[in-house]
């Protein structure tokens, strides 16, 4: 049995399946070179994979922008959300931040605070969607990864990015302002396929 590898922070560890596998190295490098193309341009990556690595401004800072259409008011929505208290209800990451442009119903802007561990800065919009379906809620963040943008990358890749936290943001405040709740699998007993057996 083989132990696993750990970085000298103890904090990753590598599949077995991969560190014993010769599909599983020529899977990692792949990975790498995709992740070295999406980030510096130098290499042709299909469009439908380079919309999956982060983008930057102008300013440099990293831009993820997700959107939903959510079957409620526009009002109802951004009162919600502009009630601070709710965030933690549908967000798993909060930062210490402060409102610099309110408008009623359609908008809430922010900036980190300074000193922030990551200095960031974003936006939500409210617009009524087409044909009285609800109302599309727009999400935009900006920030600067304290691993740069080759370290935003990687995450992304590995599933763990801001972009998968935008996106489960957005889809846990669809579910709960829809539903009234957020349905996870959290305490429910792990069982078998196999009944019967």
């Amino acid at each position: 049995m083989r132990t696993p590898v750990h970085t000298r922070a103890q904090r990753f560890k590598v599949p077995a399946s991969l560190a014993r596998s010769p599909a599983g190295a020529v899977l990692a490098v792949a990975a790498g070179a995709l992740v070295y193309a999406g980030v510096t341009g130098k290499a042709p990556v299909p469009a439908w994979l380079r919309a999956r690595f982060p983008h930057t401004d102008e300013r440099g800072l990293l831009v993820i922008v997700r959107a939903v259409t959510i079957q409620r008011a526009r009002d109802e929505l951004y009162a919600f959300w502009r009630d601070f208290g709710n965030l933690p209800r549908f967000m798993g990451y909060l930062h210490d931040a402060e409102i610099v442009e309110d408008h009623s119903g359609s908008l809430i802007r922010w900036r980190s605070l300074p000193g922030a561990q990551v200095p960031n800065r974003g936006e939500v919009r409210f617009q009524d969607a087409p044909a009285g379906r609800g109302t599309e809620v727009r999400l935009r963040f900006e920030y600067d990864p304290p691993a740069g943008v080759v370290g935003a990358t990687l995450a992304q890749a590995l599933g763990r990015g801001a972009d998968r936290q935008v996106r489960e943001s957005l889809r846990n405040f669809k579910q709960l302002m829809e539903a009234g709740e957020i349905p996870t699998n959290d305490g429910q007993p792990m069982g078998s396929c196999h009944a019967g057996r």
